[in-house]
């Protein structure tokens, strides 16, 4: 890049004595002569208006125009034109010999110029309109002053220039050359192509043409005022809309078309001065609206390109997000079928271990049974964490609301988890008030919250630690506090423990588990318009965590509703259709029930399943979804069609809340989820 760089200066340093013909291509040469002929026009045209080729007018902005867009050297064509022009005018030799040089050095050095600065002839950034005005400000300075060390060389001044054109006028109509003329060159012949619709073209039109008509009557016609007030006032409007609706394009289209009638128009002589101070007035007015509609457009333009690129990057984001989404989705249906996989086998091992239990009777071996039940529960609660999180977070959790006692809550979920305490030796000190502390809110959500704190301290809490639970009251808040003597947590963890997946870094305590039960706690709670928060003193010092939920004050609706809903079971049990295609989950479970004094039959597929519920009509069905020939949706979609109105139970390892709606839409009565025992099945039976 540097060499190349260096190269490309070496070359610009080396113009003057380099051979055209090696260092253009012949597309360049015909772009050469075209200059050539276009220079030389602009400055007979100023000849011919007695302006004098002095001024060039057109000639400047057309000479650094082309050679920007065609290349640098090509520069003597831009010498052979203005030489070509002083000549054919009877210049003196002085003025011949050094005014060409000077209008071709004016052209090189404001395209090296830009060039340099990297200016985009599409004129989009202010940078570019402003690296315009700048080149228009300082290299016009050259043709004038080489003129003025002419004048004190020789006395042919004014023989090449009229006496009323000065060293300002003429740097101030070179300025207005480059600032009009240049513009208009790069940006339509950088990208001579673009396409509009008729509506388009007729706003084109009507906009650059009310520029050009309200120019005319300024320089043309006498009318140049209504009720006393100038047009020139009326020419803003059109040209605001010029720039802010059309662009560069046609705003450098207008401004060329303005400045031709004003000149023309102050050539032909109207107004009371003379010509020379009325071309340096228009010629300043001009150089002025220029500028100001040049920073105008570009600024719209920034802001439209700025526009465009948010509106890129929103749609981007919109598809990253669907991505997101769809990514999502993908995972929550991987999980509930993970867990319907994972359920299938755990059901009849769950069911087994409650016939065990039912049957055994030796102390010992009742206490591993426990055991094995307790890590049976550890794994379901896990699988319902893990649904539960992707549920909260599609805000689909199940909440079912009612009057619930917080004290007895508490003093459930505590209980739940003596044996696992009892195991690590660790002690569970619990303070609860006498009287209950009622809330309004799901039982089992409640539970489930003290149960996953009570889990994550026993979790980061070494063997023999301490850990307390403690229900209080403070005016209308109940706060629940689970504190450990565990190994607590950082200041600047504190804000993210509760975060999905989040996991503070304690050696091996760090890879136990997944990461979810606290991120579910905050959701819970959050769910019951309460909210969580953790505290600790630093590492090894413990932690406790408070969790805050509005008391129920209308005692009326305490009143009204049952506190505690005991179930009693019937005296006959009935009779109990179980249809699953998972042998060993259908024997299981029908084994247990049969001790329970139920009367058990089975079906194995769904056909069978239709035609022994109408031929043995039982009290209730317990109907896996997941059968091999006919889902048990159609199944008991069917039964209810045909009359059967028994307690109807969907058994099945998807517990998504479209799977529950969509069970209560074909008739069951109860949805469980796998694996099952006792106690869910006296609840539903």
């Amino acid at each position: 890049m540097q060499d190349s760089r260096k190269t490309q200066r070496s070359q610009e340093l080396r113009i003057f004595g380099m051979p055209v013909l090696r260092l253009i291509s012949k597309r360049q040469a015909r772009a050469g002569v075209l200059l050539f002929v276009a220079f030389l026009a602009a400055t007979r045209i100023s000849g011919a208006l007695l302006v004098a080729p002095a001024l060039i007018f057109p000639a400047a902005g057309i000479a650094i125009g082309g050679l920007f867009l065609e290349s640098v050297f090509l520069w003597p064509f831009v010498y052979l034109a203005a030489l070509t022009g002083y000549f054919l005018d009877g210049a003196p030799l002085l003025s011949l010999l050094l005014m060409p040089v000077a209008y071709t050095l004016m052209a090189v050095s404001g395209t090296v110029i830009l060039k340099r600065i990297g200016v985009d002839p599409i004129l989009r950034r202010s940078r570019d309109m402003f690296s315009i005005i700048l080149v228009a400000l300082t290299v016009s300075i050259i043709p004038p002053t080489t003129g003025l060390i002419i004048r004190w060389l020789n006395a042919d001044w004014f023989d090449i220039v009229p006496s009323t054109v000065t060293w300002f006028s003429w740097w101030v109509g070179l300025m207005l050359s480059i600032l009009i003329l240049t513009p208009f060159v790069l940006r339509w012949f950088a990208k001579p192509h673009f396409t509009r619709t008729f509506p388009q073209v007729a706003e084109i039109i009507a906009t650059v043409g009310g520029v050009t008509l309200i120019t005319y009557f300024l320089y043309w016609t006498e009318y140049v005022a209504i009720s006393g007030i100038s047009l020139t006032y009326a020419l803003f409007l059109p040209l605001f809309w010029v720039a802010l609706r059309l662009g560069p394009r046609f705003l450098t289209l207008s401004l060329v078309l303005m400045s031709v009638t004003a000149l023309s128009g102050v050539y032909i002589g109207i107004g009371d001065t003379t010509l020379g101070e009325r071309i340096l007035q228009t010629e300043l007015f001009l150089n002025v609206m220029a500028i100001i509609f040049f920073i105008v457009v570009t600024i719209e333009e920034e802001r439209r390109v700025a526009s465009k690129l948010l509106t890129t990057q929103i749609d981007s984001l919109h598809t990253a997000l669907d991505q997101l989404a769809e990514q999502d989705e993908a995972k929550n249906e991987f999980i509930a079928v993970v867990a319907h996989e994972l359920r299938n086998p755990l059901a009849p091992i769950m069911a087994s271990l409650d016939l065990l239990k039912e049957r055994e009777q030796d102390k010992e071996n009742r206490e591993t049974l426990d055991f094995m039940e307790s890590c049976m529960l550890t794994v379901r609660r896990l699988l319902d964490d893990l649904l539960d999180v992707s549920r909260a977070h599609k805000n689909r959790l199940t909440f079912e609301e009612s009057v619930v006692n917080l004290t007895a809550v508490v003093q459930k979920a505590s209980a739940s988890r003596q044996h696992t305490l009892k195991e690590r030796t660790q002690s569970l000190t619990l303070v609860v008030p006498e009287t209950p502390v009622m809330v309004c809110g799901d039982s089992v959500r409640l539970e489930q919250i003290v149960m996953n704190l009570l889990v994550n301290a026993s979790k980061f809490t070494d063997v023999g630690g301490r850990i307390a639970v403690t229900l209080s009251v403070e005016n209308t808040t109940a706060r629940i506090e689970v504190s450990d003597s565990g190994v607590g947590i950082a200041p600047e963890m504190l804000e993210h423990i509760f975060e999905p997946f989040a996991q503070v870094e304690q050696g091996a305590r760090s890879r136990k588990g997944l990461g979810i039960g606290l991120a579910l706690v905050r959701q819970l709670t959050e769910m019951h318009t309460g909210h969580v928060r953790a505290k600790s003193k630093g590492i090894g010092h413990g932690s406790t965590f408070i969790v805050e939920l509005p008391l129920l004050i209308d005692q009326e609706r305490v009143s009204t509703q049952k506190l505690t809903q005991e179930k009693n079971e019937s005296a006959s049990r009935g009779l109990v259709l179980i249809v699953d295609d998972n042998d060993a989950a259908a024997y299981s479970i029908g084994r247990l029930l049969e001790l329970k004094g139920y009367s058990v039959e089975y079906a194995y597929d769904g056909t069978h399943a239709m035609e022994r519920v109408f031929e043995l009509m039982p009290d209730s069905v317990l109907l896996d979804i997941g059968l091999p020939d006919i889902d048990g949706f159609a199944v008991a979609r069917a039964i209810r069609a045909e009359g059967y109105q028994g307690n109807l139970i969907a058994l099945t390892g998807y517990s998504s809340e479209e799977d529950r709606a969509r069970a209560k839409e074909v008739g069951f009565n109860h949805h469980l989820i796998k694996p099952v025992g006792m106690a869910d099945l006296r609840r539903v039976l």
